[in-house]
């Protein structure tokens, strides 16, 4: 659910403000940066408390959770393949750089919080593999690997960097997208698939949350697979003629 919701958040975000977002971009990326380490000093638990499941769930847990720079990341991802007469792949495809750096700011502040500052979940399994089961193992070591492959995706993001890069070897670093966006992926699923290995911990909005982004999140990355090999085949086709 939390991804459904962040994703209109971003739709919104890009329609509204897409004409805007690269004109000033040194501002957009100041006030992402705030708001990325507010996110991550939520205290999921306090916050609920506090404001109740409705403002938490659709407001608060967006940001702490990481979902709504993976939101982003859809569209940064999906606008080459989508048409390209909609409103939102032109603005997307215009702004796609703005949107892959702000993305990716969320993207580290968060795995820099819960990985190393206050949860030192990084620390503590990379420090002893299993302490937390194979599934932890896996799940923090598919998030280390795309932080490491989104580093040089964030920094050859800015057009000063770009400038000073080989085009071809920019677009090489450019791939490194691809396995990003696939590693991000098995990384949430690996917190959701509890709903299929621990029913009974999930209970009323929780359990179809979980049930929802179980579908919600590999139906995005296969419909984005087959749009990429379709869009592939088609170029091919175009060549040949």
């Amino acid at each position: 659910m939390v991804y459904i919701v962040t994703l209109i958040y971003s739709f919104l975000f890009i329609r509204i403000l897409g004409k805007y977002i690269g004109k000033k971009p040194i501002i957009t990326y100041l006030i992402t940066i705030v708001i990325a380490f507010f996110a991550v000093t939520i205290d999921p638990e306090a916050m609920q408390k506090r404001y109740g499941f409705f403002i938490f769930e659709f407001f608060m847990h967006p940001l702490y959770s990481g979902a709504l720079a993976m939101s982003l990341f859809f569209f940064v991802m999906y606008c080459p393949v989508l048409p390209s007469k909609w409103k939102v792949t032109k603005l997307s495809r215009k702004n796609r750089t703005e949107l892959s750096i702000i993305a990716s700011i969320l993207t580290l502040v968060h795995n820099l919080f819960y990985g190393f500052i206050d949860h030192h979940l990084f620390i503590e399994v990379f420090s002893n593999p299993f302490v937390y089961g194979k599934r932890y193992f896996v799940f923090t070591l598919s998030s280390a690997m795309a932080i490491i492959l989104l580093i040089p995706l964030f920094i050859t993001s800015f057009r000063t960097v770009r400038k000073k890069i080989n085009p071809r070897s920019w677009k090489k670093i450019q791939k490194l997208a691809y396995p990003f966006w696939i590693l991000i992926h098995l990384h949430v699923l690996l917190i959701y698939i509890d709903v299929f290995l621990n029913p009974s911990e999930f209970h009323g909005i929780f359990l179809v949350n979980a049930i929802l982004n179980m579908i919600v999140y590999p139906l995005s990355l296969i419909i984005w697979i087959y749009l990429k090999i379709k869009q592939k085949n088609r170029k091919i086709a175009k060549s040949a003629h």
